[in-house]
């Protein structure tokens, strides 16, 4: 009958050469696999550098704009004290002229040689000058 060393059979054959070939093709596809991820690797750092450098490049030109942002806001300030301070003036002219009395609180009158109790008169138009609110020259309404 059959001798069990002597020869394998058609199907024996072809079924270990694809199970030999499946497994050379699996090795190959997992070299190249390991391939695309160590080349996929190097690609994600070369990306990360470019993204770190651009944040540099836009930090640094970032920094002399917010700079000059705060020098026109110091600017902006200024110019609204400057506003302030000369509105303040023309109200307080224009109180002198409404009420006649000057800066220093004596009546104009006082200047011809009209004294009526100044010292006190200087307190009243204080007083009065605080009852009224204003804003611009103009009294605030309810």
């Amino acid at each position: 009958m059959y001798s069990e060393t002597a020869t394998m059979e058609p199907t024996q054959i072809l079924l270990f050469s694809v199970v030999a070939l499946l497994t050379v093709l699996l090795v190959v596809v997992g070299i190249q696999v390991f391939f695309i991820l160590r080349e996929t690797k190097q690609t994600v750092k070369k990306f990360n550098k470019i993204l770190t450098d651009a944040n540099l490049i836009s930090s640094s030109v970032a920094r002399p704009i917010v700079g000059f942002a705060g020098f026109v806001d110091g600017l902006k300030g200024i110019k609204n004290l400057v506003e302030l301070l000369s509105n303040k003036r023309k109200a307080v002219k224009r109180e002198k002229d409404e009420t006649g009395v000057d800066l220093e609180g004596k009546l104009l009158d006082d200047q011809n040689g009209n004294e009526e109790d100044s010292g006190h008169q200087h307190i009243k138009t204080l007083q009065e000058r605080g009852r009224r609110f204003h804003k611009d020259g103009k009294p605030l309404s309810s």
